[in-house]
Order: structure tokens, then C-alpha cells, then sequence
């Protein structure tokens, strides 16, 4: 008859890599031992009624007495065997934990890097410089007037200096009620908005408020900068309070497409959105004014850009222009070339109020506007 293969029981489950991993005793000999000193189950029971359950303390020195009673009856071969199955356990954690040390360095150096090239790195080191003396009272939209005032002697300075503006038809605003001043786009971030409202804040009124991109808006520090100054986010919403206030908006139709064209396209205008402010206007009873601004489109020309790991520098597109990555964050400013911005005349959209426009009659209008300031830049560059 063949022989039975002795039946063995493992003490701590199936894991290798324990303190006491792999450890087996053969079934027969725990058998033994226990019919040798401990009592039948049954005696075991009956005598173990009315008792207190063992507190927790107990419970361990005795599972540690067992422990080192089968510690003692292993033979030399497994005792070896143990050694060997942790003295590897041992190593593939040494290995483990080197891998993860140097995965771990590598991301820091990784991020440590993206947070130099990164431009929210150097505007929030300059911020308390930037922010110091601001107001703790903001409007609904997010608008600080102290820090407002603060900065304006350095928004007079590039409109007046670095860009050396030259604005054109600036009477066509009108000086009181609502009014939506419709625009093309460049790409310079928010420093359009900002120029073109300086110059009606300084010449004509001061409730002007330009709206801005989701994309520009949410843009760390940047966004939270431009809000504080007047910006506002692009919205119909929004659009509809600042014009029951009778205010003057700021917007521009061409949205990111405008901000992202390239050199070759930097006269050419972008489609214009489906003309949210033509709705606007005919439900406010509010005049266009079209305004055409060149020299943006030439102090920070883009020869080509790439979406590849903008989200990482927190920017809607990387740039690459004839300064940029060359001179790293420094060249993300534009070159000090003169700027010029006309106004058109103001257009009405001759509707009633309650005028339900049609998307049709709404896509017509919005590209007759656009036609509009389209003639506006060519005469601007042909001076």
C-alpha cells in the first residue's frame, strides 16, 4: 500500500512575507502533542463553563507560548526553509522600497521643474508686492476698488508708455446708459480687455467691465488678478446685471479663437460666437459699438502653438513664439510696440423688446457687426 503523505497545517494563512510566514507543522506531531497535554474538547467545555473570556492580554502570551512551543519542535530543514523564504521577503522589500524612493525623487524633480516654467510660480512670489494695500470689500462680481486704484498708475503707464495707445472715436460711447462695445480679440491674455477699458474709464466713464473667458478666467492668479480689476466672467447672466445696471460691457465675440491665432491669421477674423450680444442688445434696447484694436497681434506674435502639457502650466495653449520657451516666463511679454484702437459708430438693432429672434435672423446680424470690424482693422493697418 502506498504511504500517506503526512497532511500539514499552516498557522498564518497563505502570506509568505510575515514574521512568521511559511510556517508549517506537520498535522500528526501537533496531534500528538495536543492529545499529550491538554484535555478532550468535550472536558474542555464543561469545565470552562461559568467562566470570564481571557482578556486581551492573555490571549497573546498564550498564542506567544504556542508560537515558541512550535518554534522549538521544527526540524533543521525547515528552519532553513523559513530562513530562506525571508531572508528573500527581506530583499524584495529592500528593492521594493529603493523603486519607490526613486519614483518618488523623480516626481519631485518633475515638479519641481514644472513649478519653475510654471508663470502662477513668479506671479505668486510677486503678489505681496503686487497685492499689497488692497481692499477687503469686493462688488458682486469680484471687483476691488482700493486695489484697483492701486494699479492704475501702472495700467496709465503701459497704456500711455510701453504700448503708447492711440485711441480713435472714443466719443462714439455714450455717456450714460448701457452700451455693449463688441471687439476682436488678441492674443495677449486679458491685456486687451484691460486697455480697452482704461480708455473709456479715463476719457468717458468709469462703470465699463470687459468679460472674460472661462479658460483665462479660471487661470490661477491671473484670473483672480483681472477679476479684481473690473474683469468679469463671459456669461449671459452676468451680461444681463451689469446692463439693468446701465452699464457698458466689454466683450469679445471670438472667444479663445481669438486669443490663439497665429501670426499668419492675426488680421483675419474668427467666427463670432452665435451672437449672444445681439440678444442682448435688442432685449436692453442697448447700442453696438464696434472697436477694432491692432498691434497686439504684433508685440506677441505666435508662430505656432500646441495644447501638449498645457494643463500642467495651467494656460488654455503653450505658445511659441520668437521669444517663448526661449526666455522661459520673461517671454510671455509682449514686445513694447505701439497699439491702436478705434470705435466705431454705434449700431441699433431696430426690434422691440420682446423681439423673439430666430437663430437665422441672429447669425445675420452678428456677421454684419463682424463685417464692420473687419473694415475697421484693414483701415487701422493701412494708415
Amino acid at each position: 500500500m502506498p504511504e500517506k503523505k503526512s497532511k500539514t497545517k499552516t498557522l498564518l494563512g497563505n502570506n509568505p512575507f510575515g514574521d512568521l510566514a511559511a510556517i508549517e507543522v506537520p498535522a500528526k506531531r501537533q496531534k500528538r502533542r495536543a492529545g499529550a497535554g491538554t484535555k478532550s474538547p468535550a472536558k474542555a467545555r464543561k469545565k470552562g463553563r461559568g467562566r470570564k473570556a481571557a482578556s486581551p492580554e492573555i490571549m497573546i502570551s498564550e498564542a506567544e507560548r504556542k508560537i515558541e512551543e512550535v518554534l522549538e519542535t521544527m526540524s533543521s530543514k525547515e528552519a532553513a526553509q523559513k530562513d530562506t523564504i525571508v531572508d528573500f521577503a527581506s530583499r524584495m522589500q529592500t528593492k521594493m522600497t529603493a523603486i519607490q524612493v526613486e519614483a518618488g525623487e523623480e516626481r519631485r524633480a518633475l515638479q519641481a521643474l514644472l513649478k519653475l516654467v510654471r508663470p502662477s510660480f513668479y506671479i505668486k512670489k510677486l503678489s505681496p508686492l503686487i497685492l499689497a494695500g488692497r481692499g477687503f470689500e469686493t462688488d458682486e462680481f469680484g471687483r476691488d476698488q482700493t486695489l484697483e486704484g492701486n494699479l492704475k498708475p501702472v495700467i496709465a503707464c503701459l497704456f500711455d508708455r510701453y504700448f503708447r495707445i492711440r485711441t480713435d472715436g472714443i466719443e462714439n460711447i455714450p455717456p450714460s446708459g448701457g452700451c455693449i462695445v463688441v471687439a476682436n480679440h488678441a492674443p495677449v491674455l486679458s491685456l486687451d480687455g484691460i486697455m480697452i477699458r482704461h480708455a473709456i474709464t479715463s476719457k468717458v466713464r468709469p462703470d465699463a467691465r470687459w468679460l472674460l473667458e472661462n479658460e483665462l478666467f479660471y487661470m490661477p492668479y491671473l484670473g483672480t488678478l483681472a477679476q479684481r480689476i473690473g474683469a468679469v466672467r463671459a456669461s449671459q447672466e452676468n451680461a444681463t446685471l451689469l446692463l439693468d445696471k446701465g452699464s457698458i460691457i466689454i466683450t469679445f465675440p471670438e472667444g479663445i479663437l481669438g486669443i490663439s491665432s497665429t501670426f499668419r491669421e492675426r488680421y483675419s477674423l474668427k467666427r463670432f460666437g452665435r451672437g449672444g450680444y445681439v440678444r442682448l442688445a435688442v432685449q436692453h434696447s442697448v447700442p453696438v459699438v464696434p472697436a477694432a484694436i491692432v498691434g497686439p497681434q504684433d508685440s506677441f506674435p505666435i508662430l505656432w502653438r500646441t495644447s501638449i502639457g498645457a494643463k500642467h502650466i495651467s494656460i488654455p495653449f503653450i505658445p511659441i513664439t520668437p521669444t517663448f520657451p526661449l526666455l522661459g516666463p520673461f517671454g510671455l511679454i509682449p514686445l513694447p510696440l505701439p497699439w491702436k484702437v478705434k470705435f466705431g459708430a454705434p449700431i441699433r438693432f431696430d426690434y422691440p423688446e420682446d423681439a423673439k429672434l430666430d437663430q437665422p435672423t441672429i447669425n445675420k446680424l452678428n456677421n454684419s457687426v463682424r463685417d464692420i470690424i473687419q473694415q475697421m482693422i484693414d483701415e487701422l493697418r493701412g494708415r
